[in-house]
């Protein structure tokens, strides 16, 4: 401020200096897209939060539950396996998650809780198609022999299935492997010195943990 000639007026300026706070609101997460898969035997129990927390599931053949697994991470989104169930059983269960707060929610579906129900065995058809090589080496006859398997589920291939089987006759020997996206997959042996049958065995399928039940040609020779 100045004079009306000009000169500076003597003033005292006050200045009020304000403090803005962002109020800090705590709330517990928000729970949404629960869903499940299942096999013969286990479950996968997924959702998410809006904040990362904690996975808590309860679950059992019914409404009191009775049976929880847990994990610990703090995470946005949650997934629980379940697993050593009895097949074509339903299973009830809810969801938990605590955050890092401390702060807990638990979904029980609005009160009636979730519910899976676990699949039975499948039945996989297998086919065995077996070729045997041969050699000589100073009169000396060596054989091998090859099994190629195909594994099928409802007459499609079963990809990337485990595949446990056997040999016996000229070699004893248990061989594993898994199948490819055709659901095929070739045991071979070693050369074998005057040997006189190969015969190949399909001891056990398991994909996941889904158990099979076998049909088909289970054992073939050569």
């Amino acid at each position: 401020m100045i004079n009306l000639d000009g000169t500076p007026k003597d003033c005292l300026y006050v200045y009020s200096e304000f403090v803005y706070a962002e109020e800090i609101i705590d709330y517990p997460p928000l729970i949404s897209d629960v869903d499940f898969s299942v096999t013969s035997s286990g479950a996968t129990i997924n959702w998410a939060t809006d904040k990362i927390s904690d996975s808590v599931v309860e679950y059992g053949p019914d409404l009191s539950l009775g049976f929880i697994v847990s994990d610990l991470s703090f995470v946005f989104d949650h997934s629980i396996i379940l697993s050593d169930l009895e097949e074509e059983t339903t299973y009830y269960f809810r969801v938990q998650s605590t955050d890092t707060s401390g702060n807990v929610v638990s979904d029980d579906n609005g009160g009636s809780l979730y519910t899976f129900t676990t699949s039975g065995q499948l039945t996989a058809e297998i086919v065995i198609n077996m070729d045997r090589d041969e050699s000589f080496r100073r009169d000396i006859q060596y054989s091998r022999s090859s099994a190629t398997v195909t594994v099928l589920v409802d007459g499609n291939p079963l990809g990337e299935a485990t595949v446990y089987g056997s040999w016996s006759g000229a070699l004893e020997d248990s061989v594993v492997g898994q199948t490819t996206s055709e659901g095929t997959i070739t045991f071979k042996t070693s050369w074998i010195k005057d040997a006189t049958d190969f015969v190949f065995r399909v001891d056990s399928i398991q994909k996941g943990d889904a158990r099979y039940i076998l049909s088909g040609e289970i054992t073939d020779s050569i």
